[in-house]
């Protein structure tokens, strides 16, 4: 009688029923705090490969940058003058670059790490300060650069020279003006006010980790990128024009124009 008193009591079913529902959130939070640690272990296992490899990238540019004066007047009628930036973007841009992705373990974690081998050439056009209503003796011509963005300098591999017309650059690390990068590198370049138009190439050796990405900055930008990971995502606000998966690795092909920016 007892035994079927206790089989069938209500009372003592939702007993049980609580305290296997307390048994199994006390399994379920400790599953989740597992997780949350093995998370926060790679993300420092990530943090601590990739400080010392190259973070993620994002390759932004060449942009080019003209500094002009603007002239003002004190309380005593006395005129200083105030040195700004003028910046000009390419109007063609041509990226290619070979992806080769490796993989890093820390204890039981993999780090996905790349090297990537980019040409980035293209053209721009004369400047046109007109539309700026800047006067041409205020325009410092001499005192042009070409300034590209990286995002992580320690990732760079290699002795970046710019060909510029039938000249050769070496760039520095940092910019002169942050208006359009926080951090990259920069060379002076001639520029003539005579000349119809200049031509760039520039090769980058940059290694880097979870992400490569690109600004395009041309009126007219476009991008081939191959690697031999055979697992990518296409991120980023332009999907390919066309791609190709394969288990040798990936292409992708960009096409991307001024009217479909920002």
């Amino acid at each position: 009688m007892a035994t079927t008193w206790v089989r069938n009591s209500p009372g003592i079913r939702l007993t049980i029923i609580g305290l296997l529902t307390f048994i199994l959130f006390i399994g379920s939070l400790i599953i989740r705090d597992l997780i949350s640690e093995r998370e926060h272990r790679r993300i420092e296992a990530v943090s601590e490969v990739s400080e010392k490899w190259g973070k993620a990238q994002v390759i932004s540019g060449p942009v080019l940058t003209i500094p002009y004066l603007v002239y003002f007047k004190k309380n005593n009628d006395e005129v200083y003058s105030s040195t700004y930036y003028a910046h000009f973007l390419p109007e063609n841009l041509d990226i290619k670059g070979e992806v080769d992705p490796q993989i890093r373990r820390r204890g039981i974690y993999e780090i996905v790490l790349y090297g990537s081998r980019l040409q980035l050439s293209g053209n721009f056009t004369l400047p046109d300060f007109s539309l700026l209503n800047i006067m041409d003796k205020d325009i410092l011509w001499n005192d042009a650069f070409l300034g590209i963005g990286v995002s992580d300098m320690v990732g760079i591999q290699d002795v970046i020279k710019i060909k510029w017309n039938k000249d050769e650059f070496k760039a520095n690390p940092g910019i002169e003006t942050n208006d359009v990068f926080s951090t990259g590198l920069s060379a002076p370049v001639s520029v003539n006010k005579n000349e119809p138009g200049y031509t760039f190439s520039i090769s980058l050796d940059i290694n880097g980790s979870e992400s490569l990405m690109f600004t395009p900055v041309g009126q007219k930008s476009e991008a081939n990128i191959s690697s031999t990971w055979e697992n990518p995502g296409f991120d980023g606000r332009y999907i390919p024009d066309d791609h190709q998966i394969t288990d040798q690795g990936f292409t992708a092909n960009w096409k991307i124009l001024h009217l479909n920016r920002d």
